[in-house]
C-alpha cells in the first residue's frame, strides 16, 4: 500500500514539476488554439472552389430548384448565386470565382429535347472556367449529380409515352408518382463503419484532420518530457540509483506529460463535437501508454537531450506526413505501423485497433527496457 501511495505521490510531483516548465505549457496551449481555430473556420463559409450559379430565366422553376439544392447542400465547394451573368463572367476573369454555371431558360424543355434527340449540341448548362485543373474537373461530377434526377425523369417519361402508353392512357401526375416510387425515393448510398454501424455522410473537411493534429501534440508533449528527463540525467539528478533504473523516472515523467495533454485533447474533441464518448476515453488511455512507449524508445536511441531536441522537428514532420491525417496511402502502411498515431486514428473507425494499439505498446515497452538494460549495463 505504501509503495502504491509513494508511486502516486511521485507522479503528482513530476506532473507538477512538468507544468511549471514554460515550454511544456506552450505546447499544451497548441491544443485549445488548434481546436478553436479549426472550429471557428469550419463555421465560416469555405470551400476548395468558389462557383457562381446563374440562370437565364430568373422565374424558371427547375433552374431555381437545382440552384437552391446546391446552395442548401453541405459541400466542400462554395456555391453562391449571381443574378447578373455579365458580372459572373467578370468575377471569373478576375479570379474572384473559379467558375460559373449558367442554367439556360426553359430548362425542363431543353432537358426533354436533349433526351429525345440524343444530340450533344443540345446542352442546357454552360460552364465557364478560367483554367482547367483537377478540382474543377471533379466539380463537373457535382453538376452532373445535380441535374441527373431531372434527366433521368425525362428519360423515364419519354420511354413511357413512346414505348408503352399514349397520352390518353396515362397522366403526367401518374408518371411522376410511378417515377418517385420506383426510382426517386431514398438514398443511393448508405455509409457504415466496419462494425456495421450506420453513419451519416455529413462531415466538415476543415475539422476532419483535427483529431490527427491533436494526436501529434500529445506525441510532442511526450518527446518534450523525454528531453527533460535526459537533461535531468545529464545534471546527475538520478545518480543515487542504478543507471538501469533511470528509465522508471523517464516513464513517470513521460506518462505524466502525455496524461495532461490527453486530457486536454479529449476535452477539445468534446467541445468540437468530434468525441465518441466513453469509447473516446478508452482509446485515449491506450494511446497514452502507446505514445509513452514510443517516446521512451526515441529517448533510448538518442540518449542526450540535445540530440532529441534536434531530431524532434524532423520526427514530427515524418509523423505528419506518414500518419493518416490528411491522406492515407496503402504503400506507407508498413511505416505507419511503427507509430502510435496510426493505431489511434484508425481506432475511430475500427475498435479492433485499440487492441492492436495495446499490443504495440507491450512490444515497444519490451524493446525499450531491453535496449535500456543492455546500453546502461555496458555504459
Amino acid at each position: 500500500m505504501n509503495t502504491i501511495k509513494k508511486t502516486f505521490v511521485r507522479l503528482f510531483l513530476l506532473n507538477k514539476r512538468m507544468l511549471k516548465k514554460i515550454s511544456f505549457l506552450l505546447i499544451l496551449c497548441l491544443i485549445p488554439i488548434l481546436t478553436v481555430a479549426m472550429t471557428f473556420f469550419a463555421r465560416e463559409e469555405s470551400g476548395v472552389l468558389n462557383i457562381l450559379l446563374c440562370t437565364q430565366d430568373k422565374n424558371d422553376a427547375v433552374s431555381n430548384e437545382i440552384i437552391n439544392g446546391l446552395l442548401d447542400g453541405d459541400n466542400i465547394i462554395s456555391f453562391s448565386k449571381c443574378d447578373d451573368i455579365g458580372e459572373a463572367y467578370d468575377r471569373v476573369k478576375t479570379g474572384a470565382a473559379d467558375a460559373v454555371w449558367i442554367f439556360k431558360d426553359n430548362l425542363q424543355q431543353r432537358i426533354d429535347k436533349y433526351v429525345s434527340d440524343g444530340k450533344e449540341n443540345n446542352a442546357f448548362v454552360t460552364v465557364v472556367e478560367r483554367e482547367t485543373n483537377i478540382s474543377l474537373q471533379l466539380s463537373h461530377e457535382k453538376l452532373c449529380g445535380a441535374v441527373f434526377p431531372y434527366v433521368s425523369y425525362s428519360v423515364f417519361d419519354n420511354f413511357l409515352y413512346t414505348e408503352i402508353f399514349t397520352v390518353d392512357e396515362i397522366t403526367k401526375e401518374q408518371v411522376k408518382k410511378a417515377y418517385d416510387s420506383a426510382i426517386g425515393g431514398g438514398d443511393l448510398v448508405t455509409f457504415e463503419s466496419v462494425s456495421g454501424e450506420t453513419k451519416g455522410a455529413k462531415t466538415n473537411y476543415l475539422t476532419a484532420p483535427l483529431r490527427g493534429l491533436l494526436s501529434l501534440v500529445i506525441v510532442l508533449c511526450g518527446l518534450a518530457s523525454v528531453m527533460y528527463h535526459q537533461s535531468d540525467r545529464e545534471n546527475r539528478i538520478y545518480d543515487w540509483m542504478p543507471k538501469t533504473k533511470h528509465i522508471e523516472f523517464g516513464f513517470a515523467s513521460c506518462i505524466s506529460a502525455v496524461f495532461d495533454s490527453a486530457v486536454f485533447v479529449v476535452l477539445a474533441l468534446t467541445i468540437s463535437e468530434l468525441s465518441m464518448g466513453a469509447y473516446e476515453i478508452l482509446s485515449a488511455i491506450v494511446f497514452m501508454f502507446a505514445t509513452t512507449a514510443f517516446c521512451l524508445l526515441v529517448g533510448c536511441i538518442t540518449k542526450k537531450s540535445s540530440v532529441t531536441g534536434k531530431i524532434m522537428p524532423f520526427l514530427m514532420i515524418i509523423l505528419l506526413v506518414v500518419s493518416p491525417i490528411f491522406f492515407n496511402l496503402n504503400s506507407l502502411q508498413g511505416m505507419q505501423m511503427l507509430f502510435p498515431t496510426y493505431y489511434y486514428l484508425y481506432s475511430v473507425y475500427s475498435p479492433i485497433h485499440i487492441l492492436y494499439m495495446a499490443i504495440y505498446s507491450v512490444v515497444v515497452y519490451v524493446i525499450v527496457f531491453a535496449v535500456n538494460y543492455v546500453t546502461e549495463k555496458n555504459a
